[in-house]
């Protein structure tokens, strides 16, 4: 998807292209923040053991995607898609300058992670409330896959094309 042959053949599409890999980059960090932080609480609000599966798993996602990710642009990023909700603008923000920073704990993160969660209600595992710490005690960390960036299932994509291909 993001290989230099689509992006030579992506025309006038081609920088709107850059940009979905890099909100894909960031996105794929994002998420294994979110994680590590419920890691964290975890341990620190709920007094439970739990691995650092994912917080070890942050560290090796912002080394294979933080480069990426730090250069998007979220203006331009709005300018391809629309308004990006407050809250989510913040966690992008947020996000890139703790990339920018070089910082490896997500703890400073958690404001606007939860502040972007609490549209769920009670669904919101980052909520320092009763429903927040039971949402939490059913969450798996260790069943719970590792953060990737987002990729839009082109291995799906391409394996049907082939499958039809091959049907002909």
């Amino acid at each position: 998807m993001w290989s230099a042959e689509v992006r030579a053949i992506a025309g006038p599409d081609r920088p709107a292209l850059i940009r979905a890999e890099q909100a894909a980059s960031l996105a794929g960090i994002g998420r294994a923040i979110y994680d590590a932080l419920l890691e964290s609480m975890f341990e620190r609000e709920d007094k439970r053991p739990i691995s650092s599966r994912h917080r070890e798993h942050l560290v090796n996602i912002v080394d294979m995607h933080g480069a990426t990710a730090r250069k998007l642009d979220v203006d331009a990023l709005e300018a391809d898609i629309g308004s990006l909700p407050s809250k989510l603008r913040a966690v992008l923000s947020a996000t890139k300058t703790w990339l920018e920073d070089g910082s490896r704990n997500a703890d400073g993160l958690f404001d606007p992670y939860e502040a972007a969660e609490a549209r769920k209600g009670t669904r919101a595992r980052l909520a320092r409330t009763p429903n927040g710490r039971t949402r939490r005690l059913e969450w798996s960390g260790d069943e719970h896959g590792l953060a990737t960036p987002l990729h839009y299932r082109w291995e799906q994509v391409g394996t049907l094309l082939n499958d039809l291909a091959a049907a002909q």
